[in-house]
C-alpha cells in the first residue's frame, strides 16, 4: 500500500476537500487506486 499526494506543491488548490490516493501493488501488477478525502 502506497500512499500519493495526488497535487503538486506549486500548484493551487481548487478541490473543495483535502485528497490523498493509495495505491495497492503485487507481483509487479498494479492494483486498485483510489481517490480519498480526509474528514
Amino acid at each position: 500500500l502506497r500512499l500519493l499526494n495526488p497535487g503538486s506543491p506549486t500548484d493551487r488548490r481548487r478541490q473543495p476537500r483535502h485528497t490523498y490516493l493509495t495505491a495497492e501493488a503485487g507481483s509487479g501488477v498494479l492494483g486498485e487506486v483510489r481517490l480519498r478525502e480526509l474528514p
